[in-house]
Formats: C-alpha cells, structure tokens, sequence
C-alpha cells in the first residue's frame, strides 16, 4: 500500500516531561511538516513535580485551556494532536488512579473531531501489513495493535478518515477499557445490581460522498444509529479501503483484478451508502465510477462476488438523461445484490430519521440500530443499574462536551459544525447514561437542536422531515433520564423536558421558515405544558383550575390539525341530535320519525352556529316542557359552536400570520 501524507494544518504536542515535549519537537522537525513554526505549537507538559499536588479535574482543565487556546481561531477539524507515550490498555476514563492514560483518554474523548498520533505505545510492530488495510480490523474481537497501528508514530503520513465518526475504533477502545473498570469498581463495592455499561459501537459503515455536507450528514446518520463510521470523500481514500491486489496488499489500482477475493481480503463493512456520480477532485478523468459494474472493476472490493455488506445504498439526485440508464442499471445491479439488500435512495433526504427509514434499515436491523448498541441502556428502563449518578469522571467529561456542543452551536453557521454539535452532545448522552438527569436532559436538547439545524442546512430538503420519530425519540430518552427523579415529582419532570426541548426546535424551524413542522412542535409543546400545568392543578385539588385546564387541554388538541377541528365540530352536531332525541322520546306526544332525521340535523347546525330554539315544533308535537329542555340543548349547542368557531378562527389565523 502506497502511503501518502495527509493535509493537516495544525499540530499540538503534549508531553509528560520537559525532555519528552523538547524530544517531539525534535521528531516533528525530522518528520519535515508543511509551516512548522505556524502549524507546530509549543508542547503542553504535563509535569508531575508541579502537579502532584492539584486534584485531577486541575489537571484535566489545565490542559483543555491549554489546548484551546492553542487552536482559537483555528478550524478545530483540522488538528493533530502527538503524544509522547502512552499504554493503551490503561485508556480507561473512571480509573482509580490519576494517571497520564486516563488524562489522554478523557482529552481524546472530549474533542473527538481531533487525530490522535502516539510517538511509542509500548506494542510491537506490525509485521503483517494488511493490519494497516482499515477494513481489516473489525473483524472479531479487535485487537489493540490493529487499532493503535492507526494511531502509531508512522500514522501521520497515512490518508485519514475523518476521525469524529471513529472509524479506527480509538474512542470505542476507550470505552472498552472504562466498562472493565466500571465492572471491576462495581464487583468491589458489592453491588447487586448491574453495573453501568457505555454503549459500545462494534460495527463499522462507509459512506462514500464527494460533497462535503452530504457526507457528513449521511455519516452521522450511521454514527448516531451506533455504526463507526469510515467518511470516503477522495479518491486516494476509496483507492486505499476498496482496491486490493489479490495476491497482495492494497495498492494503487492496474488492470483488471475482478478476481474473487478470500474473505479475509474483503471489506467489513456492514453498511455502505455511497453517491452515484462521485466526481473526486483528485479521481482520474478516465476512471468512471457512475455505474456500479465498473466501480466494481476499478475497486474491487465493492464488486458483487466480493462485497459483503448487508446493506448497500446508493443516494443520489436521479439525473438520468434519454440516452442514460445509469439509474435502472444500478437499481437493477442493487436488487440482485449477492448478499445482503441493497437499494436506491433519491437526493436530498430529509435529516437522519428520513434517511434511516427510507432505507428501511429501522426495521430491518434489530431495534433499528447496529448490533450491540444500546443506548438508552434497557438496564436503564428497567431500574436495574446500581448507583445514582454517574461516575465523577465521566460527568466531568460529559460536562465538557456539552459546554463544546453549546458553543458549536451558538456560532455554527455550516452542516459541519451542527454536525460537530451533535456528535459532542450525543456522546455525552451517552457516557452519562441518563444517570445524571439535568446534565443528560440539557445533552439531549442541545443533540437534536444541532441535528434540526443541520437538516434545514440543506436547501430543498424541508419538504420531508420526519418529525415523528424524532418526537418518539425525544420521549424514549427523557422518559428514561426522568426516571432516576424521585416518583414524586418524576412526572413534573419529564413533561417540562419535553416542553422545553419541543420549545428550542420551534425556534429553529421558526427561523428557517419550516412552518409545518414548526406547528407539530409547537402542538407537542403546548401538549406537555398543559398536561404540566393540569398536573399540578389536581395536585392542588384545585377545581377551577383543573375545569380551566382541562378546557385549554381540548382546545390544543383540535389546534394541532383543520381535520380535528371539523371532526370535533361534526361530532358535537351528532351528540346534540342525541340529546334531542333523548328529549323528544321523554317529552314530545309525537315521536320522531325517519323523515325528521335532515331537519333534526339541519336544527343542531343552526343551533350550533348560533341560531335559537324557534320553530323546534317542527320536530314534532312538542309540550311546554319539551320547548324548556330544547330550549336549554340549543343554549348548549350554541356554546359549544362558539368555542369551536374560535378554535377554527385561531387555526386560520395562525397560518395567515406566518412570517
């Protein structure tokens, strides 16, 4: 494999001793990179004299200072960080010991969108070179050189993917390492119970993209679904993991190799979803990658005798010209796909529940997610986790990310950066675990704020969000973060984080002019904040507020849709003309027959659009006391025909003022 140096700007050193950090500016010398005295910042030292004596959340801060202020005003994707050394099977976060390994572990899990490089990791040398083909280490259990051999002192100059999605497993080994911990701490302390568990992603998925947005987007679709997620957005990229010499390791591409690989020279790649008409800035004029036949040829690993993903999904815009079958063919080429199901997707797609249920792959993996996530743990919904926050650490970590994620937010003006937002809030979601309630209910906001904003990121993308599944989601976690309140103010709880949540989503889709799905959130907010509020009212046993409530409560429930509001309205007219019936049968000396039925009707519609109760002797021969009761059942009707026509006019008037 031919190995190419990767396009970085800036580079942060962190040493754990003076000699160390004067020693890594030494090798950044030799290793001849691009600007060094504008890329290369002075080393961060962590000196163990000095800080011995400060707690460890001291420590952990210093260098989070340390490292920001060496990357203002700099494009945090495009950083390198080298560490001197490191022993990767101490990278745990919840360590008992403060140690440099847990302070590595806890920095590379605070900035994600970082590339790790380690100048010795104590692991031998991997001789056998197709360790370093990426797709070959998700198979089985990895082992720790497979993972490290990215992330080495030579790993600098290889092509990178992008690391936010952790393709090379790093942050996963992380994880790993901290659930062994987190047994062991919980097996010493006696628990009973199970011990809490960071969900693991085990599985790994490509997306092949040459735009920029769309590649993101289409990457953490899978990420937040529990895929590692490889981002392909060059051709030297799709050369490197989908080309591979036969006989040998994967290189540069020559002649036709359509030869049936072993399976241990294929791809693990569970999920692909791939553009049509890849156009890579550095891709070959001659190399045409349209037609999935001859993408085949020039990458052979995504030939069909060779490619193993279950799922593989083309997504592109559907251009297809009288004199091009592009389309059919790759259609065609997909639904005959040799193992798995494959399938076509049309541009663009409405945000990450749009694409995932298109794909049908909510229904068509296990609990819609990859195999062996689960997030939020069942353990969780089930009151089967000891403790009652989560471990220090980990919150402190969690704490960090979310404080990243804000400020992402607050200045993103890309789909790269609410990307970034989301990927840090939903890793601390995850490594809190719900535990520690007002910490994860505020990741979880900020998560599917940054999410909605990148989906309206894309222009000609509005007119298909699904809304459903993002509100199902929303309750699925906080109902699961609420249950670690007390049961007496749980339900408090979980409703007003729904409201505020459904508030914040308002705002944005307020603001890129979404108006449709601006009135569902609005209708789910107004929905939780009514039933908090009638809650409260019956807590107070307070009569008139829960009759005024109660009345607000129906009113919001009509104000979601026109058709509940002329459903309603329908059928008020039904329950009147049965109240009248009730009182002909008690009073009338006539009953009524068949051919009163339209004029009972036509009487309940004037009633209830505020007409009086003249002429009811039409009905029938009335008395005295019938006049009275129908008297009284129109003083009704027209009340509730009022309250329904006001209802109607507010549901008018709020689609006439939209801005």
């Amino acid at each position: 494999m031919e190995i190419r140096r990767s396009i970085v700007h800036k580079y942060i050193l962190l040493s754990q001793s003076e000699v160390g950090g004067r020693a890594l500016q030494a090798w950044a010398r030799l290793l001849a990179l691009p600007d060094y005295e504008d890329t290369v910042a002075d080393p961060i030292v962590f000196d163990e004299r000095s800080h011995r004596l400060l707690p460890e959340i001291s420590v952990y801060d210093y260098f989070i200072h340390q490292i920001e202020s060496r990357i203002e005003n700099h494009h945090g994707r495009c950083v390198t960080v080298l560490v001197d050394s490191v022993r990767p099977n101490d990278l745990s976060l919840v360590s008992d010991a403060a140690t440099w390994e847990t302070l590595i572990a806890m920095l590379v899990v605070t900035f994600p969108e970082f590339r790790w490089t380690f100048a010795y990791d104590g692991l031998p040398e991997v001789q056998d070179k197709s360790c370093l083909d990426r797709a070959n280490f998700t198979e089985g259990d990895k082992t720790v050189e497979c993972i490290f051999c990215w992330h080495n002192r030579y790993s600098i100059f290889h092509v990178w993917s992008d690391p936010l999605f952790d393709a090379t497993g790093l942050r996963d080994w992380i994880r790993l390492k901290t659930n062994l911990d987190l047994e062991r701490m919980s097996s010493e302390a006696g628990n009973l119970n199970a011990p809490f568990q960071l969900p693991r992603r085990r599985e790994l998925s490509a997306v092949i993209e040459d735009e920029l947005d769309y590649a993101m987007m289409h990457a953490y679709t899978t990420y937040r679904f529990g895929f590692r997620t490889d981002v392909v957005s060059s051709w030297i990229q799709m050369e490197e993991r989908f080309h591979i010499d036969p006989t040998g390791n994967a290189q540069t591409n020559s002649g036709n190799t359509r030869l049936k690989l072993p399976i241990k020279k294929r791809h693990k790649y569970r999920v692909i979803l791939e553009d049509m008409r890849l156009q890579f800035a550095d891709k070959s004029a001659k190399k045409h990658l349209s037609r999935l036949e001859e993408r085949g040829i020039h990458c052979n690993r995504l030939a069909d005798e060779n490619d193993d993903s279950d799922f593989r999904f083309m997504i592109s815009t559907g251009q297809e010209s009288r004199s091009d079958d592009i389309w059919t063919t790759n259609k065609g080429f997909l639904k005959n796909k040799s193992n798995g199901v494959g399938g076509l997707l049309s541009k663009p797609v409405g945000g990450p529940f749009e694409l995932w249920r298109t794909a049908k792959l909510d229904k068509l993996l296990p609990d819609g997610v990859a195999n062996g996530f689960d997030s939020p743990p069942a353990e969780i919904m089930e009151d089967l986790y000891d403790g009652h926050g989560a471990p220090g650490k980990l919150a402190l970590v969690a704490r960090k990310l979310i404080d990243r994620a804000r400020h992402k937010l607050s200045n993103g003006l890309s789909v790269s950066d609410n990307i970034l937002s989301a990927v840090l809030a939903n890793d601390a979601c995850e490594l809190l675990g719900g535990k520690t309630p007002a910490l994860s209910l505020e990741a979880i906001k900020i998560k599917h704020a940054a999410e909605v904003r990148a989906e309206c990121g894309f222009v000609g993308a509005g007119f298909h969000f699904d809304l459903e599944d993002r509100l199902r989601e929303i309750n699925k976690f906080v109902h699961a973060t609420c249950r670690w309140y007390h049961p007496s103010v749980r339900s408090y709880a979980e409703l007003d984080a729904r409201a505020t949540i459904c508030n914040e989503l308002v705002k944005i889709y307020s603001d890129a002019g979404q108006s449709e799905e601006q009135d569902a959130c609005l209708a789910h907010f107004r929905w939780n904040n009514r039933r908090l509020e009638l809650l409260q009212s019956m807590a107070q046993w307070s009569l008139i507020g829960i009759a005024l409530n109660s009345v607000l409560f129906y009113a919001e429930v009509l104000l979601v849709s026109l058709n509940r509001i002329l459903f309603a309205f329908g059928l008020w007219i039904i329950v009147f003309c049965g109240i009248t019936l009730v009182v002909n049968s008690l009073y009338a000396t006539e009953q009524l027959g068949l051919r009163e039925f339209p004029v009972l009707l036509a009487t309940q519609l004037n009633w209830m659009i505020g007409g009086s109760a003249n002429g009811i002797s039409s009905l029938g021969k009335s008395s005295s006391d019938q006049e009275l009761m129908l008297a009284l059942v129109s003083i009704g009707a027209n009340v509730v025909g009022v309250f329904h026509f006001g209802i109607l006019i507010s549901y008018f008037y709020s689609l006439i003022s939209r801005k």
